[in-house]
């Protein structure tokens, strides 16, 4: 039992101070927003889809693309590591989604614009 448990500390408090503290604060943020609705199954192709048109829209680079995936990544890391499996599961549908933007929407965007 860590210092945090014998304080009463909730896990997810933990894991918002962690975040916040690796200068994570939009998926701090977002942890809440997702805790506060009870952690929905929402994500489905439909949902993906619409995440990838609004990156699109704003012409979000590799360079913007590969850090969201970094911190996404981090952040689904930190939650399973801390026992929010809920959680780490919902952010794993960000890492997932940044990643299929990386490897398939920008190419196609550059051979767009290439011919």
């Amino acid at each position: 039992m860590g210092i945090l448990d014998l304080l009463g500390i909730s896990k997810i408090s933990k894991v918002k101070a962690e975040l916040r503290k690796k200068d994570l604060i939009p998926q701090a943020d977002l942890l809440q927003q997702m805790k506060d609705a009870g952690y929905p199954d929402n994500w489905n192709e439909k949902r993906r889809d619409l995440e990838i048109e609004m990156l699109v829209v704003r012409k979000v680079n590799i360079m913007a693309a590969a850090h969201s995936l970094s911190r996404f990544t981090d952040t689904r890391d930190i939650c399973f590591q801390n026992g929010l499996e809920d959680a780490g599961k919902y952010f794993q549908n960000y890492v997932d989604l940044y990643a299929y933007y990386i490897k398939t929407i920008l190419p196609l965007q550059a051979q767009q614009h290439g011919n």
